[in-house]
């Protein structure tokens, strides 16, 4: 469920973060902090500030807490008559846009237009426009991981809450492959005996008393073989 914000303009003013600001939408728990129990949340920052950003699939565009860019000091351009429109009926009111701000993301740059609302719970909302620019995206909502190909290098990042937070930049292909490797050393390491015995231990039973089976190594099968004979017979 989500909720939708129209955003209405003066006549003549422009829009610097579309043509169409009629598709300008945030989702409800965007909006109220309140709703999934499991959400993506990274770790980024603004001007040095470590600030905590839910990652939306709902919300069209970036949006920032008010106050947590009041606290910041970043210059808000003014949009009078900026308003939003919920789809309750509700009218909510934005100060205007925080444009072209440098938001670090596990030390990778991006630069985003920001939209100032009063967040709940939030003091970054990473939207839908800012998925994109990333490209591909694999998700893990059980490991709260997401893996995607950015400015050539490889990237996994983990968000706030999981188990382990990590963020890994690779560029070499085969490092990735190395370190597979290594995470999985005691699977990919030479044996050098039997494997342990196990719960289920699997093996071939063969018929006491029965005859060892040798046939030439043809390249059709015992049947096929067997056929061909028949018919050479036949002949």
């Amino acid at each position: 469920m989500k909720g939708v914000f129209l955003m209405e303009l003066e006549e003549g003013e422009e829009d610097p973060l579309s043509n169409d600001i009629s598709n300008l939408e945030i989702s409800l728990h965007a909006l109220t902090g309140l709703g999934h129990v499991i959400s993506m949340m990274l770790l980024v920052m603004i001007v040095g500030v470590p600030l905590k950003a839910l990652v939306d699939t709902s919300s069209t565009h970036t949006f920032i807490h008010t106050e947590v860019a009041a606290c910041l000091g970043l210059s808000i351009s003014s949009r009078d008559g900026l308003s939003m429109l919920v789809m309750n009926g509700d009218r909510v009111c934005s100060p205007g846009v925080c444009l072209a701000r440098e938001v670090l993301i596990y030390e990778e740059p991006f630069s985003i237009d920001c939209v100032a609302l009063d967040l709940g719970g939030f003091d970054l909302v990473l939207s839908v426009q800012w998925l994109c620019s990333l490209g591909p995206i694999v998700w893990d909502f059980d490991a709260l991981s997401m893996a995607f190909w950015y400015q050539g290098r490889a990237h996994i990042w983990t968000g706030l809450g999981s188990k382990v937070l990590v963020a890994h930049a690779i560029a070499d292909p085969r490092t990735i492959l190395e370190k597979l490797l290594l995470s999985y050393v005691d699977i990919f390491k030479e044996p050098h005996r039997l494997p342990p015995s196990r719960r289920h231990d699997h093996c071939i039973h063969l018929i006491p008393g029965s005859p060892t089976v040798a046939v030439w190594p043809y390249r059709y099968p015992q049947l096929l073989k067997d056929e061909i004979e028949r018919q050479c017979d036949d002949m």
